[in-house]
């Protein structure tokens, strides 16, 4: 089929009957470097129709192989895959600016919106010892600085406000609580668009329960905010739990930071059942 198109003026069918082929080939090949030969395939293929409009749907093809391949990186080795995800934004932006108009460049701007878009998580441990700095795990992918602003709250309000909420709603109200205290963190962006972890200290705080809302600095309302968090406990209790054979339950009341049994501790039993009548 490639044949019958290689004079075409329009270089549309032979371009799109090539990659089809080339597609085909990667996915039947049993060889240990596929997936190379099949980059370097598309990347033969871009520069031999650069002149035309349609080179741009092969940079589109093959900025997207790439990002794939940039998801096996492990960032506890290095290795080539690391970069691959900022070739491919290369690969995009190229595209973007050969023909700007094109089916193929247009594809190519929204995998690039896609790759260097901002992510953040955060994860504590569900309870910290009380009056003392805790850390929190951070997870995030092209950004420079953290906003962070602890935030102490009474848990069944705030399930209750929080009950249903989709993320804009969840974010204005989650901005709209009062913050013990707030700093802003220097993140190293390695420029490698990948997704990153690091430790980060947490403040000491009181007994109570916690909320650590991580925005970027300056974030306000809109459609689609950029944020995490993430909600704990801040006691010096802690307890093991222990089912007896008659079915009893047994507890064992603990200092969280030494482990030793605490005297003279009494406990209330609640419990949160659902009425499915109503």
């Amino acid at each position: 089929l490639a044949a019958l198109h290689l004079n075409d003026k329009d270089r549309r069918a032979l371009i799109e009957t090539t990659l089809r082929r080339l597609a085909f080939v990667h996915e039947k090949s049993t060889l240990a470097e596929r997936d190379s030969l099949y980059a370097d395939a598309l990347k033969k293929l871009e520069q031999a129709e650069i002149r035309s409009p349609w080179s741009t749907s092969v940079s589109f093809v093959l900025a997207g192989f790439l990002n794939t391949r940039g998801d096996a990186y492990d960032p506890f080795r290095e290795d080539a895959s690391r970069w691959l995800k900022k070739e491919a934004v290369e690969v995009c932006r190229a595209a973007l600016k050969r023909f700007p108009g094109s089916e193929g460049a247009k594809n190519c701007q929204a995998l690039d919106v896609s790759i260097a878009a901002p992510f953040l998580q955060v994860t504590t441990e569900a309870a910290v010892v009380g009056e003392k700095p805790s850390l929190a795990l951070l997870g995030m992918k092209n950004l420079r600085q953290i906003r962070f602003r602890l935030i102490r709250t009474d848990p069944e309000l705030f399930r209750e406000n929080t009950s249903g909420l989709d993320r804009t709603k969840l974010f204005d109200y989650l901005s709209s609580l009062t913050a013990s205290a707030s700093w802003n963190q220097e993140i190293p962006d390695p420029g490698d668009y990948q997704k990153h972890r690091a430790e980060m200290a947490v403040p000491e705080t009181k007994a109570g329960f916690w909320i650590l809302l991580c925005t970027l600095p300056g974030e306000g309302k809109g459609a689609d905010p950029v944020f995490a968090y993430t909600s704990f406990w801040s006691t010096r209790i802690s307890y093991i739990a222990k089912r007896h054979n008659d079915g009893a339950q047994g507890y064992y009341i603990l200092d969280r930071e030494t482990g030793h049994p605490l005297p003279g501790v009494t406990a209330e039993l609640w419990e949160r059942a659902y009425d499915y009548r109503e």
